[in-house]
């Protein structure tokens, strides 16, 4: 007759004495929370992302704005390393899923780094940081920013009716896309150019893809997006088609390349509340965009190269700021704090 209560005693004796032995290995215990603390955390946004490098030019000198050489000299061609990324979802997200996407761009120059970060709308859903929180509970179905949850996020567009136009274009065919290469690209945050005179002027950007007119649009083409049926299919058929289209274009020859045009406005009109506000556009008729360089992407990054960047809306060189109002500022310490959490810095 076997005795349970034996064989039971000894099989609580042997896990006892293997948890003895290995606690007391304080070697291996460092070692094991080393690993731990060396494991990438991922971003709280735009998790998924894919990184490129390559160069950016300018067109002509804007010396009468700013001091910053990357705007200033001609004849040079300064590094750039890119990250082209999606909002909402992680890794395994459909690129042609519904979404805001990303693009980042950090130019290198002798004087400093300048970071220029891009969003797929020309405009955001709110101008005040206290709303933020209750923007990306919306945002939220199951984990921190993986899907839009329509309901809260609809409730939220009735309870902030500013955030109607960014919701609009977002729930249209600029919310869909396969390729990277044919979004505009434009920056919410506006920056402040810095002349040798002491003269400011506030600068917003946008990246065009290049052979488009400063709408994005080539002659005889009104599409802005995709259709949806087509972005459906795309989702369940190549997940990963927007990066795929990326990399194929390297791998052909055909560099993506996007041309840098500004908005530039006198300081004198910093205190119009029209001009303050990211959920508007500026008046193009008042402040008509103007072409300013180029922006060729000629490789793909290493991925863990890539992931080891935080760009932030305030990093940036000698001879441009960025306009500090509270959602600025607020936006700026969210990009730097990420990447602290990440183990990264700008």
């Amino acid at each position: 007759m076997i005795d349970h209560d034996n064989n039971w005693q000894k099989k609580i004796c042997r896990i006892y004495y293997r948890e003895v032995v290995f606690m007391t290995d304080f070697l291996l215990v460092e070692q094991l929370h080393r690993m731990m603390g060396e494991l990438p955390r991922p971003r709280l946004m735009y998790r998924k992302g894919i990184g490129m490098r390559g160069y950016f030019k300018i067109y002509r000198s804007f010396k009468e704005y700013t001091s910053a050489d990357i705007f200033c000299e001609m004849d040079r061609s300064f590094p750039v390393r890119a990250r082209f990324s999606a909002l909402l979802g992680d890794g395994g997200t459909a690129d042609t899923r519904r979404n805001i996407k990303g693009f980042a761009v950090r130019l290198y120059s002798g004087a400093g780094e300048y970071d220029v970060v891009c969003s797929s709308l020309p405009v955001f859903f709110i101008n005040r940081s206290r709303d933020f929180l209750e923007l990306a509970e919306s945002m939220r179905c199951r984990t921190w920013f993986d899907g839009i949850a329509f309901e809260k996020f609809w409730r939220f567009v009735i309870k902030h009716p500013e955030a109607l136009h960014c919701a609009l274009r977002l729930f249209s065919g600029e919310g869909l896309t396969a390729s990277y290469r044919r979004i505009c690209w434009y920056s919410v945050h506006t920056c402040v150019w810095n002349n040798e005179k002491g003269e400011q002027f506030l600068v917003r950007y946008r990246w065009i893809p290049e052979g488009n007119d400063r709408n994005g649009l080539k002659e005889g083409d009104d599409r802005i997006g995709e259709e949806r049926i087509i972005a459906d299919f795309m989702a369940g058929y190549n997940p990963d088609a927007a990066q795929d289209d990326l990399e194929t274009a390297v791998a052909e020859g055909a560099f993506p390349a996007f041309e840098l045009w500004v908005q530039i406005m006198d300081a004198s009109y910093s205190s119009h509340p029209e001009y303050q506000r990211r959920t508007v556009s500026w008046n193009e008729a008042i402040f008509p965009p103007v072409r300013a360089g180029i922006l060729k992407l000629t490789e793909m990054e290493p991925l863990e190269q890539s992931e080891k960047l935080c760009f932030s809306p305030g990093h940036l060189g000698p001879g441009i700021s960025l306009w500090g109002d509270e959602f600025s500022d607020f936006a700026d310490y969210a990009h730097k704090a990420g990447g602290a959490e990440r183990g990264v810095r700008t």
